[in-house]
């Protein structure tokens, strides 16, 4: 990491990274007729599965954190819709942005 922090071609992947899932996670609950809600629960319920497996996977492991604290964060905005969930997800995405920028370490 930069003694700066992140720089934004690394915040801006973590965004695309996040942003793909959404929407991943959108196509999934629609062909199964989930609400938003329940598609992000059952998501989180499916990654807390692969967690309790102890393999020692630790960037599996962190990818999935990640994965499931994003959804937690979504789903607290409860949309109903998944054009309120597409709007939530913008703005979850944009906040995730800001909080990586602030990141700094340090010098070493």
């Amino acid at each position: 990491m930069p003694p700066s922090g992140y720089n934004t071609t690394q915040i801006n992947s973590v965004a695309t990274f996040l942003d793909s899932i959404s929407q991943a996670l959108e196509n999934e609950g629609r062909e199964k007729n989930f609400l938003p809600v329940e598609a992000m629960n059952a998501e989180c319920r499916n990654i807390d599965t692969i967690l309790q497996q102890v393999n020692g996977d630790l960037f599996a492991d962190a990818i999935l954190n990640l994965t499931k604290i994003f959804y937690q964060e979504v789903a607290q905005a409860n949309p109903l819709t998944y054009e309120d969930y597409r709007q939530t997800v913008v703005e979850i995405v944009e906040r995730a942005k800001t909080q990586i920028s602030d990141v700094h370490v340090p010098e070493i």
